[in-house]
């Protein structure tokens, strides 16, 4: 299947997207004193990859469709995936200790402004991904003429230096064009942003006389980025989110599918009609 025609869920097979990642099994979630904190069974019990969920990226953009997160939107996402920390944990002994229940139990956590900050960069470097698949090069350009972020300087820093110009027109068809160039300056600066939160390894993989590359991740922040980054790599046409309040990029799948989540389409559904 050629780029750009694969949905996200040909990307990894679920038994695959298990050995890439897996998240312990927890036994609560709560925020207190501004940091949440999840605590996992005693027995070293593994839940399904989050990997094998479609919207697994797109779902932890979509909590900043309407700003910050409330901290009732981050205790059902950390519930169901787990916390996004760059801190890497392996083995039980990598895990706090806390008693609950006179049962010691194993807790991880972080800060809600840490959080919410993660929040805010997946959803930038998503709607980023998006422009950049739709072909949307007038969003591109504004990024760089009114830079609004650290993300659009970069963008802006790339698309006016002289070696950029100068391999865009000797490389790529149409590249003397402005279009093509704001296109061809964003995407590189996205690739780099991406890569800074993937510490993903390659794992060989073989059966009989077959072999393939897989890949192993030590935290739930890079199986984050590792989906999102499938998504680049293939380049999968991207739609946005039908419902007003959200319009979260997502990967086309069925080619009547307008809304991005079964709860966006629970609002829309709802909303009063204007007269």
């Amino acid at each position: 299947m050629d780029k750009g025609q694969q949905r996200i869920e040909d990307l990894l097979h679920p038994y695959e997207a298990r050995l890439i990642y897996e998240e312990p099994q927890h036994e609560g979630c709560w925020i207190a004193g501004g940091k949440i904190v999840k605590v996992y069974s005693r027995l070293w019990v593994i839940n399904p990859s989050p990997l094998v969920a479609r919207d697994f990226f797109v779902s932890f953009a979509r909590l900043g469709a309407r700003g910050d997160p409330t901290e009732a939107k981050i205790i059902r996402w950390v519930a169901k995936y787990g916390l996004p920390e760059t801190r890497v944990r392996t083995e039980p002994e990598d895990y706090e200790r806390v008693r609950v229940d006179s049962r010691t139990l194993r807790q991880a956590s972080m800060t809600v402004a840490e959080f919410r900050q993660q929040v805010r960069y997946a959803r930038e470097l998503l709607m980023l991904y998006a422009q950049i698949a739709r072909g949307e090069s007038d969003k591109i350009k504004s990024r760089i003429n009114q830079p609004e972020s650290a993300l659009d300087k970069e963008i802006r820093r790339k698309f006016r230096s002289s070696s950029h110009k100068a391999l865009t027109i000797t490389s790529v068809d149409g590249g003397w064009r402005m279009d093509t160039r704001a296109l061809c300056a964003a995407f590189p600066v996205l690739v780099e942003s991406v890569k800074e939160f993937m510490d993903v390894r390659i794992r060989p993989e073989a059966f009989l006389d077959e072999a393939w590359q897989s890949y192993e991740c030590p935290n739930l922040l890079s199986a984050l980025y590792l989906q999102f980054w499938l998504m680049v790599l293939n380049r999968l046409p991207m739609r946005y989110c039908d419902y007003e309040k959200c319009r979260t990029p997502f990967p086309v799948g069925r080619s009547d599918n307008e809304i991005c989540s079964a709860t966006c389409r629970s609002n829309k559904r709802y909303v009063p009609k204007r007269s």
